[in-house]
């Protein structure tokens, strides 16, 4: 990032876990941007951050993902609205048992990197994060193997511009205690306002750590 940049424009692309779903009674509690632009603030002074986020709860990136970016960057635009597009994007695919399978999923997420990238635009891919939940059709052991080939093929993705956060390692559900699940998690899939304060720092920190490379 140039010294001479005083702002930074990102997108936040995802799904629930964009919007800050946290219930039913709160569908958009508390965006982890919150967190995000935070952490950005503290370390970058006199820049000033600029965060759209567009997360829909429910969403799949084999469904509207795609029109929505489109919505916020254009078609045929040369230049980039966005210095950063963070996705996030597969959990509900994943869960609602695509019929086109992990490749598929995929398939459309690469379509997603692609567009995202043009116009000097660079991408921060995330991990699809643990979660407790899966398909009634799908057993949990099947889900879980799936979730890791995805972010197994999220990770192998190369292109210039294209960064991976692994967001699935850094937010950890399982092996926590009772205490820590009730703490930083709405359910098994959702987290509290606090954890998604959380997330959206460690998203935040690993930018950083990116954009001090550029």
């Amino acid at each position: 990032m140039s010294d001479s940049s005083s702002l930074l424009r990102i997108l936040c692309l995802g799904d629930s876990l964009t919007s800050g779903y946290v219930s039913p009674y709160q569908p958009n509690a508390r965006p982890y941007a919150i967190g995000l632009e935070e952490v950005l603030e503290r370390a970058l002074p006199g820049i000033r951050i600029d965060i759209t986020v567009n997360g829909v709860p429910g969403a799949c990136v084999q469904d509207d993902f795609m029109q929505r970016l489109v919505d916020e960057i254009g078609e045929d635009k040369s230049t980039s609205p966005f210095d950063w597009i963070v996705i996030l994007g597969g959990t509900n695919d994943l869960a609602f048992a695509s019929r086109e399978g992990v490749r598929g999923i995929y398939q459309s997420l690469e379509r997603l990197y692609a567009l995202a990238l043009r116009g000097g635009c660079r991408v921060l891919a995330l991990t699809v994060p643990e979660t407790c939940w899966g398909h009634p059709s799908l057993p949990k052991d099947e889900f879980y193997e799936k979730r890791d080939q995805l972010n197994n093929l999220i990770n192998s993705y190369k292109r210039d511009n294209y960064y991976v956060f692994d967001l699935h390692q850094a937010i950890p559900y399982m092996n926590l205690s009772k205490e820590d699940k009730k703490l930083y998690w709405a359910d098994g899939v959702h987290r509290t306002a606090l954890g998604y304060d959380i997330m959206g720092e460690k998203i935040g920190e690993a930018l950083l750590r990116f954009l001090r490379n550029v």
